[in-house]
């Protein structure tokens, strides 16, 4: 019988993670930025909101490099947030009532201040944020959005709101 201590066993487990992750991101759909650009039109195209207007996908926040300069696109407001990886693919999306607070659980300062590291292991392969802020009084469509992508793009690591057969 073999016996393990308790650091091996979790070193095996911990080797076994990063295995399943790699497994999984190879395996797993993970929609381009073209993907979602596309989504988003649709989106703006089948269900226009007149009092809110066009839905508008920000520019990228680099997690590692724009941390130290600056808060995520729409800090302040409700809205969606997408997440990619290097290659600009699809890895996460998500919904906050405060972008800049949400996305402050999952990304955070490295120890000396002057750059962004991923706190949550799930989200280890993110590079970059890109945003969907709403105006203050269409705080609840950003369930609506949410689902819509979801649905639309079935990301990789998103299990709520997956379409099922």
């Amino acid at each position: 019988m073999e016996v393990r201590s308790r650091d091996s066993t979790e070193c095996a487990r911990t080797r076994s993670d990063r295995i399943l992750k790699r497994t999984i991101m190879q395996t797993v759909n993970f929609p381009s930025v073209s993907d979602v650009d596309s989504a988003i039109t649709e989106f703006n195209r089948d269900f226009p909101r007149p009092k809110m207007g066009a839905i508008v996908l920000s520019l990228p926040y680099h997690i590692v490099d724009d941390f130290a300069f600056g808060s995520f696109p729409n800090s302040a407001a409700a809205g969606v947030y997408l997440v990619f990886d290097r290659e600009d693919r699809l890895l996460y999306v998500g919904k906050a009532d405060g972008l800049g607070k949400r996305l402050g659980t999952h990304f955070g300062w490295n120890p000396d201040r002057t750059a962004g590291f991923v706190k949550n292991p799930k989200l280890e392969n993110a590079h970059a944020v890109r945003t969907i802020g709403l105006p203050a009084e269409s705080w609840f469509e950003a369930a609506a959005i949410e689902a819509f992508l979801i649905r639309k793009l079935d990301p990789g690591l998103n299990v709520v709101g997956r379409e099922t057969s």
